[in-house]
């Protein structure tokens, strides 16, 4: 299992052995606590849930678009995020 942080491709977590195909892992990305659930649905599929500080990514998106502007930008053929904090 390789999971990658965005579209840098950084990984956060590899795992060459054997996996539970179903169940939770938990990993840390910088000081966020994550969670990756997969639960097994109809037939040979799988569906896949991930909670960042105990909200689920909807929620954690959210609360996180709150606190911050973010623009993403093309300069010269190259994708860039601009984020900007916001003090209360």
């Amino acid at each position: 299992m390789i999971l990658n942080a965005g579209t840098s491709g950084q990984e956060v977590m590899r795992k060459d052995w054997m996996f539970k195909l179903v169940g939770a892992e938990h990993f840390t990305i910088g000081k966020a606590r994550c969670t990756i659930t997969i639960d097994a649905a109809e037939g040979f599929m799988y569906q896949y849930s991930l909670e960042v500080n105990g909200k689920t990514l909807e929620k954690f998106t959210e609360n996180q678009s709150k606190i911050m502007k973010t623009w993403l930008c093309n300069i010269s053929g190259m994708p860039f995020r601009i984020v900007l904090g916001i003090t209360c």
